[in-house]
């Protein structure tokens, strides 16, 4: 493993005397090497780039950019400026990317179905169909499924065009891919691409029981700089390409991933904690490759106490039951009541009675926790036991691990129909 990719001195230099003739807040010297940029560039955070953001906001500097969010599933909503192709020539970031995709992942002739969510501050769905235009393929812009009105005709005709690649989250392609199945239509699948979250064994299972040829591959990025890496079939399983050259990344040594972003967005960011955890490798072909290992920000504080997401799962599948498997994916719910409560609810996406075995053998195993029984104990906590039906799924088609519903103003309505 490597610490940090390769660093452009000459990249980062020219990159921030811009940031300086615009007058950005901060100071912006120049660097001789990684360690004088470690010197004088300290890592930061959302709340550092949050400040930036709300800078760039009061300017009002963004003519012909798009303005969109981060979701808002665990912190506040984070405001930021993009430019999709800000410059497409040969050596520029967006020329690159499409040149690779078009040799790993893409080709003329397919036929792309984008599942990605449309709108909501979002770029990915719009992202996705301006890259893919040029490179020869048919593009079906569905967005949500449950845009259609009549599944049967669509389906149909997705079966005359040869539908053969899928591009979305996990969520979206498992949803697709449950409808076709409903409806016992033959579609010649062969690639999935997907980005948003992991693609679990268990969905990976499921989608190749229907599609037994289908590949996967695999965007990663983040709102706040796009998509950095690609994994595909010919990488090491896992491993995913970094564009080295517009992307500079950090592990530290609990792999905490850093990035910088050499592509001078509006807003600088520089030596960023992305909130995802992996290790840099370099390739047989001398690239430097990512290969993640899942969030880093897992922790949640719960009335008063500093909870983890692991510890929870852990204590959950120790508990032995012949209809549920270990392996189910868990999510933790948050809410707070209307008389000031908190309130866990542990939703597993398994099947199961309300008030059955399964749902009072959680309950006993997680109240066991002794935070937990300390706080339920003193009435300042409730515990609940949910299946597959209350999972939350995002307005971009996310499972996040642990989802907050303690800053919604609705929270009366939230618990009641959790």
């Amino acid at each position: 493993m490597i610490a940090h990719s390769k660093f452009d001195t000459e990249k980062f230099n020219r990159m921030i005397s811009a940031y300086r003739d615009r007058g950005m807040p901060g100071n912006y010297p120049e660097v001789s090497d990684y360690n004088e940029f470690c010197a004088n560039y300290p890592l930061s955070e959302r709340d550092n780039l949050r400040a930036m953001s709300e800078h760039v906001v009061d300017q009002q500097e963004f003519a012909d950019c798009y303005v969109v969010s981060t979701s808002g599933t665990t912190h506040a909503p984070l405001m930021l400026i993009n430019r999709i192709w800000q410059d497409a020539s040969d050596d520029m970031y967006p020329k690159q990317f499409f040149d690779y995709l078009m040799e790993h992942v893409f080709a003329p002739g397919d036929v792309v179905a984008n599942l990605c969510f449309p709108g909501g501050l979002g770029l990915l769905y719009e992202g996705m169909c301006k890259v893919m235009e040029p490179m020869g393929v048919t593009i079906l812009p569905i967005g949500r499924m449950d845009s259609f009105t009549n599944d049967h005709t669509h389906f149909g005709l997705f079966k005359r065009l040869g539908l053969n690649t899928l591009v979305g989250s996990p969520s979206s392609i498992i949803a697709f891919a449950k409808t076709v199945q409903k409806l016992n239509i033959d579609l010649p699948i062969k690639k999935l691409v997907f980005s948003a979250e992991s693609f679990h064994p268990s969905k990976r299972n499921l989608v190749k029981s229907i599609w037994p040829e289908a590949q996967f591959y695999s965007l990663y990025g983040a709102t706040e700089f796009g998509l950095a890496c690609v994994g595909h079939p010919s990488l090491s399983s896992g491993n995913h390409y970094l564009f080295e050259d517009w992307f500079f990344l950090e592990a530290d040594e609990d792999d905490n991933l850093y990035v910088t972003d050499l592509k001078g967005p509006l807003i600088p960011i520089i030596r960023y904690k992305i909130g995802d955890r992996g290790s840099l490798v370099a390739g047989e072909d001398g690239s430097t490759q990512l290969v993640l290992g899942g969030r880093c920000d897992s922790s949640f504080n719960f009335a008063g106490a500093l909870l983890k997401y692991e510890a929870i799962c852990e204590i959950i599948r120790s508990v032995p039951h012949p209809e549920m498997s270990g392996s189910a994916e868990i999510q933790l719910q948050l809410h707070s009541t209307e008389d000031g409560r908190d309130v866990l609810s542990v939703v597993l996406d398994h099947e199961f009675p309300a008030d059955g075995e399964i749902s009072r053998s959680i309950w006993d195993v997680v109240h066991s926790m002794r935070d937990i029984r300390e706080d339920v104990g003193r009435g300042v906590v409730e515990l609940r036991v949910r299946d597959r039906a209350s999972i939350h799924v995002t307005n971009r088609s996310k499972r996040p691990d642990i989802v907050d519903f303690r800053d919604r103003e609705t929270i009366g309505s939230e618990v009641v129909n959790a």
